[in-house]
């Protein structure tokens, strides 16, 4: 590149919305923060030609986003004006960046043209150009990873949670209609556990003039009566106990979320799980009780011959694996709440590669958290979900086996005996 301009001044970066993930993922950041010097990125679909004068008359490098969204499009005429008024005051420094194959406008003058089409070049040509600017590296940021890879959405992580709208939806209704015991069926996988950690609990608590929640959640193991009685702080689960629980509580209401009830029928012998059943019909006529429960949908026949289904007065929320748009806002929308964004084309091949896939959610956040760790500043790229790939598989497999692979390696030596003989057993039968 030539010489820098002699005075430090603004920058105003032009872009099309297709190209937004690069400029404000990418591009932004790179820049790096300098004093008094301002960075501005303006999407030129929403320019108005009668603002132009004003956004130019102080004289800017004006950075162009070169792609064919760019030049492709009814916001020619501002795109032209630019042009023109770059050419009129020397102020206005015009600099192009191809992004994207394309023919590039030959008519307009630019005083530098910078080449990022390849994913390699990006560094080197954003530091030819903060050279240029005389702007500083950029300072690297800590971020907080948005995405809980195999583990459970947790209430601290609601920001996160997206997808998820319409059964949050249903079973807080249920809840506001007066129900107070709701079952959450869904396949193993499909996020049962952080629907209601991430989603239902803090909706219920958001709504105004709800009462205090206070959640206890349990798995019933082989000791369920003892679990359940533990949520309510005694020695056993009845009536006296939430009575004794709500005096400790003044004006609380009691959640209990029962977590992979199916542990019940595969766990606990029959004794406790008839016990367990008659601890849940007698808290669920308790007004300052709510109970939640959740239980794989492979276990739905058990479910319904089980002592908690017999009366008929069950309601209960089916869970369907995320798909479509619902998937894409789960993947797209939590890094957005971070202003971290995603290639489209990154998007598109976590969909084509998780579909059809049963239990991937869980898999797909694993991914998500290696892309993370990988990302370039505020962007989270194609090229780097592609180089996790090995071979044949997709870079979804790849991570999947990644975290098999930790898993035992951190297995003791015993440990690791037990899960090859469970290993060998589950593609023996």
């Amino acid at each position: 590149m030539t010489d820098p301009p002699a005075a430090a001044r603004s920058v105003l970066v032009l872009y099309a919305t297709a190209d937004e993930p690069f400029v404000r993922g990418f591009l932004v950041p790179a820049l790096g923060a300098a004093p008094g010097q301002s960075v501005e990125a303006r999407d030129v679909t929403q320019l108005v030609v009668a603002d132009l004068e004003t956004t130019l008359a102080a004289g800017r490098v004006v950075l162009e986003v070169i792609t064919p969204a760019f030049l492709v499009g009814p916001w020619s005429a501002q795109v032209e004006q630019i042009a023109a008024g770059a050419a009129l005051d020397q102020r206005i420094e015009l600099i192009a960046l191809h992004v994207e194959d394309c023919s590039l406008p030959l008519h307009i003058r630019y005083k530098e043209m910078l080449d990022f089409r390849s994913r390699g070049d990006w560094d080197g040509e954003v530091e030819h150009l903060r050279s240029y600017l005389a702007r500083p590296p950029p300072v690297e940021e800590v971020l907080p990873c948005p995405y809980p890879g195999m583990r459970p959405f947790q209430a601290v992580d609601a920001r996160y949670f997206h997808g998820r709208d319409a059964e949050i939806a249903a079973v807080v209704a249920l809840v506001t209609g007066g129900e107070r015991e709701i079952y959450l069926i869904g396949p193993s996988g499909s996020g049962k556990s952080s629907l209601i950690n991430a989603g239902v609990l803090p909706r219920l608590a958001a709504q105004p003039g709800a009462p205090a929640l206070v959640a206890r959640t349990m798995r019933p193991g082989d000791a369920p009566l003892r679990r359940l009685a533990d949520c309510l702080e005694a020695t056993a689960a009845d009536a006296a106990a939430v009575a004794a629980w709500s005096a400790r509580h003044a004006g609380a209401r009691l959640v209990v979320f029962v977590d992979q009830l199916e542990e019940l029928f595969t766990l606990a012998p029959r004794a406790e799980q008839d016990g367990f059943a008659a601890a849940l019909r007698a808290l669920r006529d308790e007004p300052r009780v709510l109970l939640l429960l959740a239980v794989r949908a492979d276990f739905y026949a058990e479910l319904m011959q089980s002592p908690l289904w017999l009366d008929g007065r069950r309601r209960h929320v089916d869970l369907p694996p995320l798909r479509g748009a619902a998937l894409r806002e789960a993947i797209e929308l939590p890094a957005r709440a971070l202003d971290v964004y995603l290639e489209p084309g990154l998007i598109e091949r976590l969909l084509a590669d998780a579909a059809g896939e049963p239990g991937v959610l869980p898999l797909l956040q694993e991914t998500l958290v290696q892309l993370w760790n990988h990302r370039r500043l505020r962007l989270l790229t194609l090229a780097e979900y592609e180089a996790l790939g090995d071979g044949g598989r997709s870079g979804l497999a790849v991570a999947i086996s990644s975290r098999a692979d930790r898993c035992l390696h951190d297995m003791t030596p015993a440990q690791a005996v037990i899960a090859r003989r469970l290993l060998l057993r589950l593609v023996s039968f």
